[in-house]
């Protein structure tokens, strides 16, 4: 009898392993502000705004957020209806609204992002247009969780998704979190690489102050360089 109980007990543990690591894209949010698109996890939806506040107030606080920071909160939508952890806060960041330059160079946009969103420097793995933070285990409001952050650059801003998930179930959802991070994808136009590589990315601050440093040296050389034409341009003969 043990044997058998063994084996059911067995059976039920690898189905539920089964449902609880498998994860089905079902719907897309779309930002059309913004240009992006994102995949939405089967079981999972939009928090409505005005419950994303209350579900997620522990967490707003300790990150010292608002809802009003977030363009968008996805959700494990649960049996009973109630939205439930994990979830997934979507943050845009802007790069007009700290820098001169509409889309400004790589290694700008990470100094510009560690400094506005505070990410650690040490945690932080840059992938070209894509980075992530390293797995951050959080208490908030006496509870264990883990969070991670993955950022995807586009062409005027970042869009910024940040997991969170109770550190019980981390491993639950490896797979729901692998779609959401990687599903991300930027409108044409809207990629970092859709900056027209003439214009370089984030250099015409510096093609104008080429230009100036060319005109300042021209007028200060040219006085120079054509008494020396026309030193050459004749013979001196002495009696």
């Amino acid at each position: 009898m043990k044997p058998r109980l063994g084996l059911l007990f067995w059976m039920i543990t690898l189905v539920l392993s089964v449902q609880a690591y498998s994860a089905e894209r079902q719907g897309v949010l779309r930002s059309k502000a913004n240009g992006y698109s994102i995949g939405i996890p089967e079981g999972w939806k939009q928090v409505p705004e005005g419950l994303a506040g209350d579900i997620l107030k522990d967490v707003f606080i300790a990150e010292g957020m608002t809802v009003h920071d977030c363009e968008a909160v996805l959700s494990l939508n649960g049996d009973d209806g109630r939205f439930e952890f994990p979830c997934l806060v979507i943050k845009v960041t802007k790069y007009s609204d700290h820098s001169p330059e509409v889309t400004p160079a790589l290694d700008e946009i990470y100094a510009l992002l560690k400094s506005v969103l505070g990410l650690d420097t040490d945690s932080l793995q840059e992938e070209s247009t894509v980075y992530r933070s390293n797995i951050q285990a959080k208490t908030i409001a006496s509870k264990e969780y883990i969070r991670q952050t993955v950022g995807h650059l586009g062409r005027y801003a970042t869009v910024q998704l940040m997991f969170y998930c109770r550190k019980s179930d981390w491993r639950l959802f490896e797979e729901q979190r692998k779609l959401l991070f990687d599903s991300l994808l930027f409108d044409e136009g809207m990629r970092y690489e859709d900056v027209p590589r003439s214009l370089g990315y984030g250099t015409i601050t510096h093609v104008v102050c080429a230009i100036a440093a060319a005109a300042f040296g021209l007028v200060f050389a040219f006085p120079r360089i054509t008494s020396q034409k026309r030193a050459s341009s004749y013979e001196v003969y002495w009696p």
